[in-house]
């Protein structure tokens, strides 16, 4: 693996922790309005529930497998991409919905978009699984563990 491929994962894999302690933060205190378990559950809850229970374990995860280099972290780190791209935008959709336009409500949803875009980019710039090579394996850039 060349070393600007290593420089490029580990950068990946300490966004991805940085975003979990962020997710557990931000979800304990339901982005400012209040601590979650004192709240009732409620529309205005269930995205910082889903922070707490599927953001912050993926980003831990992946962070951690892609330090270690492990192809579950790729995948994980895909599945995190994910996760952020469709929380952001229920983000924006609940911010348009309760006309609640705070600097402080977009600027996360910015930042999640932008990571899963330049992680799922990276990654399709480093694996070819549409066209596979001639011995009709996939080839990868990625030092995967086999």
């Amino acid at each position: 693996m060349s070393q600007s491929i290593e420089r490029e994962q580990r950068v990946f894999a300490i966004l991805f922790l940085i975003i979990a302690v962020f997710a557990v933060i931000a979800s304990l205190f339901t982005w400012g309005s209040g601590y979650l378990f004192s709240e009732e559950i409620s529309s205005r809850s269930l995205l910082p529930i889903v922070d707490l229970l599927v953001t912050f374990p993926l980003s831990v995860l992946s962070g951690i497998y892609l330090l270690k280099n492990r192809s579950i972290g790729y995948i994980l780190g895909l599945v995190l991409a994910g996760t952020l791209l469709f929380g952001s935008v229920a983000v924006y959709v609940s911010i348009y919905i309760e006309n609640e336009y705070n600097l402080e409500l977009f600027i996360p949803p910015i930042s999640g978009i932008l990571l899963g875009f330049s992680y799922v980019y990276w990654i399709s710039t480093r694996i070819d699984l549409v066209t596979p090579s001639q011995s009709h394996k996939p080839h990868s850039k990625l030092a995967l563990d086999r």
